[in-house]
């Protein structure tokens, strides 16, 4: 029998009620062979039981399971050290608590397979809110990629399969990035210019938000602390490469945080990051920051400055 070409890598932690979803809609994959690696990211209720008897129940010959274990906490942490176990030449990870039709993986591999030069295989997804609400966030390939993903998240985790070799040559997951880690990798992994690809179905992935995450974090402070990290990293990378469109969308993030901030009351820690951003421009950020505060909708309308 050949050797599977995909591997599917799901990072777990304290999802002992609703990993089994997200696990069975992997075990109807069409696709065959096809590899499944689980992370459990030390959880302290009885994950690592419902993770180990649901592999015992569906390991075979064609579809293989390896369950791992990271102690680090976080999501990066785990997907780092699920990325370290793929053997296959591609590569897709998926969270806990999302839901893929039966037909995707199939799908991934006959793109790689038609074009042979493909490097990254994104797709659109339809998102559930915790209240209900519903829609469908949509992939394109443009000049405008970078923009998409730090701005909308367009290679936010569900959202696309990659060449392992890609993701590696790229840095792989940094376990440091504690928020926003995949907006952090599709930084390094847009400035490798990889040849990518819209898969032509509709919505093949459904992301449903639940009240917690495998991020571990409930306090603001701390998670806005981390945000702030992951834009300094993001902000860095960008400028060593001398992508100054990149910097400026960076940039734009860190002013909705600061208008977050100050609609939480942390008044000073939003100037604060006010006061970071380019001189040039002050007033297109500050109107940025004012329509975030205000409406939290249709900022991305206000274009950034760019950087010089």
């Amino acid at each position: 029998m050949k050797a599977p070409s995909l591997t599917i890598v799901v990072p777990v932690y304290n999802r002992a009620g609703i990993v089994g979803r997200t696990l069975d809609c992997i075990a109807a994959q069409t696709l065959r062979p096809i590899s499944l690696i689980i992370v459990d990211n030390n959880s302290t209720d009885n994950t690592a039981e419902v993770i180990e008897r649901w592999a015992s129940a569906h390991r075979s010959s064609c579809f293989d399971i390896t369950i791992a274990r990271e102690t680090e906490p976080g999501a990066a942490a785990a997907r780092r050290r699920g990325l370290e176990l793929v053997t296959t030449p591609i590569v897709q990870f998926f969270d806990s608590d999302d839901v893929m039709v039966p037909t995707l993986a199939a799908a991934i591999v006959d793109e790689f397979s038609r074009h042979p030069d493909l490097e990254l295989l994104g797709w659109d997804t339809n998102v559930q809110a915790p209240d209900g609400k519903r829609r469908v966030n949509r992939f394109k390939v443009d000049g405008r990629t970078m923009y998409r993903a730090l701005v909308h998240g367009m290679l936010s985790t569900q959202r696309y399969a990659a060449l392992t070799d890609l993701v590696r040559r790229a840095g792989s997951w940094r376990p440091d990035i504690r928020v926003w880690n995949d907006m952090e990798l599709s930084t390094r992994l847009l400035l490798q210019n990889p040849v990518m690809k819209r898969l032509d179905a509709e919505a093949p992935v459904t992301t449903i938000f639940t009240a917690d995450s495998i991020t571990r974090r409930t306090n603001l402070k701390a998670v806005s602390t981390d945000k702030e990290h992951t834009l300094d990293v993001c902000l860095k990378t960008l400028h060593d490469a001398g992508h100054r469109e990149g910097e400026a969308y960076v940039n734009y993030r860190r002013a909705c945080l600061a208008a977050e901030y100050a609609a939480a009351g942390a008044h000073a820690d939003a100037e604060r990051l006010m006061a970071q951003l380019p001189a040039r421009g002050q007033r297109r950020y500050r109107l940025i920051y004012l329509k975030h505060r205000l409406c939290r909708r249709g900022t991305w309308l206000i274009r950034p400055p760019m950087t010089q």
